[in-house]
């Protein structure tokens, strides 16, 4: 349903006769006084009814296909006058917890080389730049919510492994088992039928579409109906590589960045190429220095160079500025495909990624040429 914008104007107080009567008693002196009261409590109504400012259209981005289902829970909690930040949250806590499609995502996402669950995530709130970062984080189902808890924290900023573990078991999350029977199968699979755990692996010569190598991370984005805007990320990483590698999808300035005043970015894909080249500081900087999110991101996109064999990394941004309005770049093209989609409907020759607004979620496409 389209969000409607209501009018709460002052009320003044209803004088009749009597009362002015009763206020005024014998002393009529007092008539220019209440005269020039009931003026300026007029005015003051009228000049504070032109100083509110409109409301912002709640709006809500998210990278991939998958994040429509979070982009709606965040867009309806939204409406229903929570604020971005505890949309975010609460909206890729509920695909962390969803092992029914493989994302990379909390239950959804496979292991590391020792068949150890190590998941990454991060907040950001956009009007004080508060943020919180928890890495290789074992053993506890909601890494969003751990980020969120360290985003509040007075003087902590970012927390890794163990770190990040106690951390957690101090706020009174519980050490549960992360690790999803599907996710067992195929380590079991990937130790058996392929190379030793300790020699690295070419993931690509290996995974099949059973595996969806197209999704690494979910990011999104949210502007509530303050103006304020916030950015979440959740990633259980790559699967099978080394013990302790972090992605971009908790690195502020790489995978994520807000900024009330300008707007916010979230980026997926090769992370270690998004690292390199801090694509979501740099495409918030872009709108902040007047570009659509669109151009913003395809700017930042034209920053990353191809390799030795002239191919670009994988890699995809969706901006918001502050306005609300969502623009998106990739590198994902016909020249440029990702080796497996989820379902059968995904063209593996273009990024798709979720915006909802006025009470509606659309899935986007774009492609590089």
């Amino acid at each position: 349903k389209r969000q409607t914008e209501h009018n709460h104007s002052t009320k003044l107080p209803r004088l009749t006769e009597y009362s002015i009567f009763l206020m005024l008693g014998d002393n009529t002196t007092n008539l220019a006084a209440l005269a020039a009261g009931v003026l300026a409590l007029g005015t003051a109504a009228v000049v504070s009814q032109k100083a509110r400012p409109r409301r912002q259209l709640c709006v809500v981005a998210g990278t991939w296909r998958f994040s429509a289902q979070a982009c709606a829970i965040a867009g309806d909690m939204m409406v229903h006058h929570h604020s971005a930040v505890d949309a975010v949250e609460y909206a890729i806590h509920s695909i962390e917890l969803d092992e029914s499609k493989c994302t990379f995502v909390g239950f959804g996402g496979l292991p590391n080389e020792l068949g150890v669950m190590e998941h990454d995530a991060a907040m950001m709130e956009g009007h004080n730049k508060a943020v919180g970062c928890v890495m290789a984080l074992r053993s506890i189902a909601g890494p969003i919510r751990v980020a969120r808890k360290l985003m509040e924290h007075p003087t902590l900023n970012c927390l890794v492994g163990e770190g990040a573990l106690q951390f957690a078991l101090d706020q009174g999350f519980r050490r549960e088992l992360t690790l999803s029977p599907h996710a067992q199968r195929e380590w079991e699979r990937w130790r058996a039928d392929h190379l030793p755990v300790e020699e690295h692996l070419n993931l690509l010569a290996f995974l099949s579409g059973a595996i969806p190598t197209s999704h690494d991370s979910i990011g999104l984005i949210a502007i509530d109906s303050k103006g304020d805007m916030c950015v979440g990320t959740s990633s259980a990483g790559k699967p099978f590589l080394h013990q302790g590698r972090v992605g971009d999808a908790p690195l502020i300035g790489s995978g994520f960045y807000v900024d009330n005043t300008a707007g916010g970015a979230v980026a997926t894909g090769d992370g270690e190429e998004i690292m390199r080249n801090c694509l979501c500081f740099l495409t918030v900087e872009l709108m902040r220095n007047g570009m659509t999110p669109s151009e913003a991101a395809q700017t930042a996109i034209h920053r990353i160079p191809p390799n030795a064999e002239g191919q670009l990394p994988l890699v995809s941004i969706v901006a918001m500025d502050k306005k609300g309005h969502v623009g998106a770049a990739t590198t994902i093209g016909p020249l440029n495909t990702m080796p497996s989609q989820p379902d059968a409907t995904s063209d593996p020759e273009q990024f798709e990624y979720a915006v909802w607004k006025n009470g509606k979620c659309d899935v986007c496409h774009i492609r590089a040429e």
